[in-house]
């Protein structure tokens, strides 16, 4: 991964910087200058200009993403990606992209896009048949909120996400935002059938009770956790956990402070 940093900014600023915060140092980076950069200055460039219809506000996001758009193959099937970072927000939802080509990089997974050259997330984005479980996120930032809302989107399944706010101040506050974010959406990029709900603990434990079928997945840290990349004994990759989440009536992510609520857990 190279970076090329901003305009009057320069690699020994970075280091500098990095040196003194144990928690923003990574070795494997490569920091590229701007005016020794030029090679990367052209694409980025181009990438601007293809995004230029893009809008750049948080609350009025650019298109749903696709991977189509960021992996590209050469004649002799290497595989290159280009991000373009506008906003905050893309840092969230270009996560799942990234963590698949991380995937494919480490020989776990194919990468193929729609084109036909060998991914999985873009023939999997359109396949109305795959179950897709109840999503529940629990938030109290609204910028956290638009991000869920995209992500969500760009998957279709913003159908299945309901958000879980911690009492009903909160809650009356997000859905008002949610309304006025969903109304700045682009109709013609509608990627789902119906909008979120909002709901608070106590609703949702009621809702759970009511609604919930298959079994509860948790996503949170846990000494015990399953995780999706491959075993440190590099016996190959542990299906637990794709399974676990292939098959869920639910899927859970706590808050950003506190995890998942005591009620819910």
């Amino acid at each position: 991964l190279s970076i090329l940093l901003p305009c009057n900014v320069s690699v020994n600023q970075v280091k500098d910087a990095m040196d003194q915060n144990d928690d923003v140092n990574y070795p494997t980076v490569s920091l590229v200058d701007r005016v020794d950069g030029q090679q990367y200055v052209d694409d980025v460039d181009s990438a601007c200009d293809a995004a230029a219809t893009a809008k750049a506000n948080e609350g009025r996001p650019s298109p749903p993403v696709r991977i189509d758009d960021h992996v590209s193959f050469d004649d002799n099937g290497n595989v290159s990606a280009r991000v373009l970072i506008q906003t905050r927000m893309c840092t969230v939802r270009l996560t799942p992209i990234l963590y698949h080509l991380a995937r494919a990089l480490r020989n776990e997974c194919n990468l193929v896009t729609s084109s036909g050259n060998s991914a999985v997330p873009a023939a999997q984005m359109n396949d109305n048949s795959i179950h897709i479980p109840l999503i529940l996120a629990c938030v109290d930032k609204v910028a956290n909120l638009f991000r869920i809302i995209m992500l969500a989107r760009d998957y279709k399944s913003q159908h299945r996400l309901l958000l879980v706010v911690r009492d009903e101040r909160i809650r009356t506050r997000l859905e008002a935002e949610m309304q006025k974010f969903i109304a700045g959406l682009d109709p013609t990029d509608d990627c789902g059938d119906g909008i979120p709900r909002i709901e608070t603990i106590e609703d949702t434990v009621v809702l759970l009770r009511h609604e919930c079928s298959g079994k509860i997945v948790a996503v949170d840290l846990h000494a015990d956790a399953l995780t999706l990349d491959e075993p440190s004994n590099n016996q190959g990759v542990d299906r637990s956990a794709l399974s676990a989440l292939q098959s869920a009536g639910v899927v859970i992510w706590g808050f950003e402070k506190d995890g998942i609520p005591g009620a819910i857990d």
